[in-house]
């Protein structure tokens, strides 16, 4: 899934200039969760089921028995981060997404 959206396997969750990064956790069920690193910054953004998204200062910061551990990391340039939003968002929302988006 993440090849899918241009992310290629990273060795480490530290920040990289260029690249947007995300990282996948498993519990003792499987995986459980994915994180993503903002880009241009060392914040990473979590999704919480229906709430808003939360920040942390580290991917490591949300491992414990609830998502478990990071099991794999991954990066993207950022160039191909923005390109691959902007084609799914046309897909999702068509034409007038594309409009607004490109305003």
């Amino acid at each position: 899934m993440f090849e899918l959206l241009g992310y290629l396997p990273s060795a480490t969750t530290d920040a990289e200039l260029g690249y947007s990064k995300a990282a996948l956790y498993q519990n003792k069920d499987g995986p459980s969760h994915a994180a993503r690193q903002e880009i241009d910054t060392e914040r990473w953004l979590s999704k919480l089921g229906r709430a808003h998204d939360i920040v942390h200062h580290t991917a490591e910061d949300l491992e414990g028995p609830s998502y478990g551990e990071i099991i794999r990391v991954f990066r993207r340039p950022v160039d191909a981060a923005l390109v691959i939003e902007v084609r799914l968002r046309y897909a999702i929302g068509g034409k007038t997404e594309m409009a607004r988006l490109s305003a």
